[in-house]
C-alpha cells in the first residue's frame, strides 16, 4: 500500500511512484518500503485513473532492478536506488483504497499530458524526432526520445539542454517576472513568477537540476525583494540542503553531481578566470565560462560516460543562445496547439528549424577529428590530482588578484591555456599495463571475449548475442569505453552463427561510435548468409577483412596466439565445427579459445598434437553445451580455470549439468557469466593470474 506521487508513461506500461509505502510480506506480518515502483499495464492504468495524491493498495509480484551484467553497462538497480526506490514490483491487481488527489501535481500532470499530445499534433508525425525533443526540453518527458537523438546529443556533450535545469528557469522565470515587473509590480510578479516555478518544476516531475534550479530561482526574486545581493553559493547550498533533506541518497545520483558541479564551477572557476583575465568582449567572457564549465567537470563526466566530447565548448556556446527561442516558441507552439494546431505550428515553427540546426551543427561536429576522446573510467589518483592542481591554481590566481599584481595579459593567457591542457591531460592519459587482460563480457546468450595484450595491442573475439537485443548498443560500446579502447587492433570471428557477430555487425555499421576495427578475422563458410552479411558490413566500413585459418599466428612481444584450427579449404557439415580455435601464451600463462567446436573436433586436435600441455584459462566450447568439452579433450588440456559464456535462463539448458561435472572432475575453477556477470582475467608472465567478477 502506499500514495501515488508520480508517474511515468512507457511504451506499453506506466511506472507509477508511491511514497510511504508498506508492503505485506504475508498475513500480519509487514514493513516499512519507503519509495517504491510499481509496473502497471498502461490499460489497467487507463482504466483505474490513477491520479497523484491517490492511496492504493496493489497485489504485486516482486521485480529484480536490472544490474549492470559489465562494467561501463547502466545500472538500473544503483540508479533508482540513487532516487532512494530500493523496490519494484508487477501489479497483478490495482485498486484505490483512498481517493484523495494532490490537486496542484494532478493539475500539472493534466497540462504535461495535454502539451506533449499538442507536440504530436503540432510537429507532425514526420518530424517525431523533434517532437519528442520539444517534449523533453518543455515538459521534461523523454519517453519519446529516440536513441539516435540521446547518443547524438550526449555524444557531443549537449545533453544538459534535454534535462529542466537553471537554464529552463531563468529563461521561463526571469522572463515572467520581467515581463509582469512593468504592469504588476516586483511583488506581485516575483510571487507570481515563484508560484509558476515551482509548478513547472512540479509539472517537469522535480528532478535533481529542475529542484536545484527552482530554489535558487526563488532564492534570487527573495534576496531582490529584501535588497540584498544575491550569492550565487550560498543559493546553491541551500539548494543542495534541500534536495538532500529531501532524498539523501542524491548525493550518489549523477543528475545531482553534475547539476551542482556545474553551477560550482561558474560561481568559483569562471568567476576567479573572468577576474585574473579581465576580458573585455562579450564573446570572449562566453567562451571562458563554457571552458570552466567543460573543464572542471572532466573527471566526473570521463567517470561517468567514459568518453569527454572535444568541441563540446563551441557547440555549446553556439546551442545555449538558441535556447530562449526553442525554449520560448516550444511553450508558445504547445500552449497555442492545445487550442488551434494550426496556429501552434505557425508559433513553434522557428524552434522547429532551430532543433534542426542544432542537430546538423551535432552531426558535423561528430565528423570532425577526435570529436570524442574515450578516457575509460577514472581512477581516484587521477581525480584527486585533477582537483588538487585546479585547486592550487584558483589559491594562487585569487592571491594574484587581491594583491592586484600587474601581469601581462600575454602571460596571463599562456599560465590559463597551459593548466588547461595539464589537466585535459590528466583525464585522458591511459597508464600503461605490464598484465595481459582478458575480459569475458557477459552478452547473455552468446560469447564477447577481449584480449589486451601489455603492448597495448587489443584484439576481440566474437561479440553476439541471441538473448539480448541492442548488444552493440547497450552492452559492448559501453563496457569498451570503459576499458579507455577505441581501436580493435584484431576482431576476431570463430564463426558466423548470430550469437557470435550480433554485436559486431552493428559496431561496424555505427557511424557515430568512436570504435573501430581495423582488421576482421574470419574462417571461410561457404554458402552461408551470416557470412556474406558480416563481410559486406566490414568492407562497408573500409575494415581489412583476412580469412583465419590453421597454422596463422599472432606476435605481440611476450604474447603469441596461435590458429589451431580450421583447417584452409575443409568443409563441415556443421557451422559451428568451422570455430576458429585458438592457443595463446603469455610467458608462462597458457590460455585456449574454442568458439562453439565439437566433441569430435576436440578429439581431432588431440590427435594432431596442437594443444600444450595443460591450459591455466580454457573458454569452455559451445556456452557448455553437453556434446563439447568431453573427458578426453579435458584430460589433455587440463585448465586451471574455466569459463562460460550463457544466458541466464537460457532456452538451451546451456551450460549442461553432465559439462559442469567433468570440469569439476578435471579440477578447473568454473566461472559462468549467467551467474558472475563479466568476468576479468588479469595474467603475468610467470603464468600467475587474478580473477574478478561482477557479482
Amino acid at each position: 500500500t502506499g500514495k501515488v506521487y508520480k508517474t511515468e508513461t512507457k511504451t506499453y506500461s506506466v511506472y507509477v511512484f508511491l511514497k510511504d509505502a508498506r508492503a505485506y510480506l504475508s498475513e500480519g506480518e509487514s514493513q516499512n518500503a519507503g519509495s517504491v515502483l510499481l509496473t502497471v499495464d498502461i490499460d489497467e492504468y487507463d482504466e483505474l485513473g490513477l491520479k497523484p495524491g491517490n492511496t492504493v493498495s496493489a497485489r504485486c509480484s516482486y521485480t529484480e532492478f536490472n544490474r549492470a551484467r559489465n562494467n561501463g553497462n547502466f545500472d538500473e538497480k544503483s540508479y533508482y536506488r540513487s532516487l532512494g526506490i530500493f523496490l519494484k514490483a508487477k501489479v497483478k491487481e490495482l485498486t484505490v483504497t483512498n481517493s484523495s488527489v494532490d490537486y496542484p501535481a494532478w493539475l500539472m500532470l493534466k497540462i504535461k499530458e495535454d502539451m506533449v499530445a499538442s507536440f504530436e499534433a503540432v510537429v507532425g508525425e514526420e518530424n517525431s524526432a523533434v517532437s519528442g525533443i520539444f517534449k523533453a526540453i518543455v515538459t521534461g518527458d523523454k519517453t519519446d526520445l529516440t536513441e539516435g537523438t540521446k547518443s547524438l546529443y550526449s555524444s557531443s556533450g549537449i545533453a544538459h539542454i534535454l534535462a529542466i535545469s537553471g537554464l529552463h528557469i531563468s529563461i521561463i522565470g526571469m522572463g515572467l517576472f520581467n515581463a509582469l515587473k512593468k504592469r504588476a509590480g516586483p511583488y506581485v510578479s516575483g510571487v507570481i513568477s515563484c508560484a509558476v516555478m515551482i509548478l513547472f518544476c512540479i509539472m517537469c516531475g522535480v528532478s535533481v537540476s529542475a529542484l536545484r534550479a527552482t530554489v535558487m530561482f526563488v532564492v534570487h526574486i527573495l534576496a531582490y525583494f529584501l535588497g540584498k545581493n544575491y550569492d550565487l553559493l550560498s543559493a546553491l547550498g541551500l539548494a543542495a540542503v534541500i534536495a538532500l533533506a529531501a532524498e539523501p541518497f542524491y548525493i550518489v545520483n549523477a543528475g545531482f553531481i553534475l547539476s551542482f558541479m556545474a553551477i560550482l564551477s561558474i560561481g568559483m572557476v569562471n568567476k576567479t578566470l573572468v577576474d585574473f583575465l579581465k576580458p573585455e568582449k562579450r564573446f570572449t567572457k562566453g567562451l571562458i565560462s563554457s571552458i570552466a564549465v567543460t573543464v572542471s567537470s572532466l573527471p566526473v563526466v570521463a567517470s561517468m560516460y567514459y568518453a569527454i566530447p572535444l568541441y563540446s565548448v563551441f557547440l555549446n556556446m553556439l546551442v545555449i543562445p538558441m535556447m530562449s527561442l526553442v525554449l520560448g516558441s516550444g511553450l508558445a507552439g504547445g500552449i497555442l496547439g492545445m487550442i488551434s494546431v494550426i496556429s501552434g505550428r505557425f508559433l513553434i515553427g522557428l524552434g522547429v528549424y532551430s532543433v534542426h540546426f542544432i542537430n546538423f551543427c551535432c552531426y558535423i561536429s561528430s565528423l570532425l577529428p577526435s570529436s570524442s576522446i574515450v578516457t575509460g573510467r577514472q581512477s581516484f589518483l587521477k581525480i584527486f590530482l585533477f582537483y588538487g592542481l585546479l585547486c592550487g591554481t584558483l589559491l594562487l590566481m585569487n592571491r594574484k588578484i587581491k594583491r592586484k599584481e600587474k601581469i601581462n595579459i600575454k602571460l596571463k593567457r599562456a599560465v590559463a591555456v597551459s593548466i588547461g591542457v595539464v589537466l585535459v591531460f590528466i583525464v585522458c592519459v591511459k597508464p600503461e599495463s605490464s598484465s595481459l587482460r582478458i575480459i569475458f563480457f557477459d552478452v547473455d546468450q552468446g560469447d564477447g571475449i577481449l584480449i589486451r595484450a601489455p603492448s597495448g595491442t587489443v584484439y576481440m573475439i566474437d561479440g553476439g548475442s541471441t538473448g539480448t537485443d541492442g548488444l552493440w548498443q547497450y552492452r559492448l560500446e559501453s563496457a569498451l569505453e570503459y576499458d579507455g579502447i577505441t581501436v580493435i587492433d584484431y576482431s576476431i570471428i570463430t564463426h558466423p552463427d548470430t550469437d557470435h557477430i550480433s554485436g559486431v555487425i552493428d559496431l561496424l555499421n555505427d557511424a557515430m561510435t568512436p570504435v573501430r576495427i581495423e582488421n576482421l578475422l574470419i574462417p571461410y563458410v561457404p554458402e552461408n548468409d551470416n557470412y556474406t552479411a558480416l563481410i559486406e558490413a566490414a568492407e562497408a566500413a573500409s575494415v581489412n577483412v583476412i580469412n583465419i585459418y590453421e597454422g596463422m599466428s599472432f606476435s605481440d612481444g611476450k604474447l603469441s596466439m596461435t590458429c589451431i584450427h580450421p583447417k584452409e579449404g575443409e568443409t563441415y557439415s556443421d557451422v559451428n565445427d568451422y570455430s576458429c580455435t585458438l592457443s595463446l601464451c603469455y610467458g608462462q600463462f597458457t590460455a585456449l579459445f574454442t568458439g562453439d567446436i565439437g566433441e569430435d573436433v576436440e578429439k581431432e586436435l588431440i590427435e594432431e598434437g596442437d594443444l600444450e600441455e595443460e591450459y591455466d584459462l580454457l573458454k569452455v566450447a559451445h556456452h557448455g553445451s553437453k556434446y563439447s568439452s568431453c573427458d578426453e579433450f579435458l584430460s589433455e588440456t587440463e585448465p586451471k580455470v574455466a569459463v562460460i559464456s550463457a544466458g541466464a535462463d537460457n532456452s538451451y539448458g546451456h551450460p549442461a549439468d553432465e559439462t559442469l561435472e567433468r570440469l569439476e572432475s578435471a579440477g578447473a575453477e568454473i566461472y559462468v557469466t549467467a551467474d558472475r556477470g563479466e568476468v576479468i582475467v588479469e595474467a603475468e608472465k610467470d603464468g600467475s593470474m587474478e580473477i574478478w567478477t561482477k557479482f
